[in-house]
């Protein structure tokens, strides 16, 4: 395992993508805090940091959290620039948020290449209202595919809120560190070949 500086730590920048109302905000809320608050609605872009250790290392953590507003989705494109790892959220009781969050994947790709990615099923306590979501079947595709991970979570009841996203930045840690720029600082003897997540 590759140990980083520990006095300096690294920011790893994360973003949060998904239609409007799908509780962005609410997940972010709940893994930086443990709070919950229903209706957090956000303007534009903002940002949460968090401090995680991963293997060893102190590692500084920036989430971003952006606006699901169709309107403002050409500024939220400017924000993908850098990132380290994604989560894109969809809503259970709104299939449309689905198809949704596959075109964040797409665009995220296109722009950003390769980055862990994982997707989170929101709002999985509110079994009255679920839906059924005709094209669910494209999560496992995409796991083989492109290596993305598929969780159900409720940031209403804090399930699996911290696991899903202290995996994605474990493997955002890693895109981060074997980036052929970071690595020539930390180990200038490197000669690094693919990707490592």
């Amino acid at each position: 395992n590759i140990k980083l500086p520990q006095e300096n730590p690294p920011y790893i920048k994360m973003i949060l993508l998904g239609a409007s109302n799908v509780g962005k905000t609410c997940i972010l809320h709940r893994y930086i805090d443990n709070s919950f608050q229903e209706y957090l609605i956000t303007n534009g872009v903002d940002f949460k940091s968090k401090n995680n250790k991963i293997d060893g290392n102190n590692v500084n953590f920036q989430i971003w959290d952006t606006a699901g507003i169709e309107r403002l989705r050409s500024i939220t494109k400017a924000y993908y620039k850098n990132t380290s790892c994604a989560i894109i959220v969809f809503d259970l009781t709104n299939p449309e948020s689905f198809e949704t969050a596959i075109s964040y994947f797409y665009e995220i790709y296109e722009l950003n290449g390769f980055v862990p990615t994982i997707f989170l099923g929101n709002k999985c306590d509110d079994h009255q209202h679920r839906k059924e979501i005709d094209n669910i079947g494209k999560l496992a595709e995409f796991e083989k595919l492109y290596k993305t991970k598929y969780f159900e979570v409720s940031a209403k009841n804090n399930e699996n809120i911290v696991e899903a996203l202290n995996y994605v930045a474990t493997g955002g840690f890693y895109q981060f560190i074997y980036d052929d720029e970071v690595l020539k600082i930390i180990d200038p003897s490197s000669n690094n070949n693919g990707n490592h997540f």
